[in-house]
């Protein structure tokens, strides 16, 4: 399932990116609803996930855009960032 959330985040990271380039502007969480329907089906998620994920994703957007940049980075449960940070010292 972690997979398929991250393949969405991207896809609304793709998105907005592609809509920065062409009109300068940002697209809202309504915009990126109506883009990922019907993906659900395909991607094993439920609408209300992608809508979540979606509206999450702007909500991210736009608090960067205020200049809070350490909003963008996703949570990581508790220990996993530790563990993660463990091993690439190993490295």
């Amino acid at each position: 399932m972690a997979w398929t959330v991250n393949r969405v985040w991207n896809f609304c990271n793709e998105v907005s990116l592609l809509a920065w380039r062409r009109e300068k502007r940002f697209l809202s969480a309504f915009e990126l609803i109506n883009l990922t329907a019907g993906a659900g089906h395909e991607l094993g998620l439920h609408t209300d996930t992608l809508s979540e994920i979606c509206q999450e994703y702007a909500r991210r957007k736009k608090t960067a855009r205020k200049g809070d940049v350490s909003n963008l980075w996703i949570c990581y449960p508790l220990g996993v960032r530790e563990n993660h940070q463990r091993e690439r010292g190993k490295r």
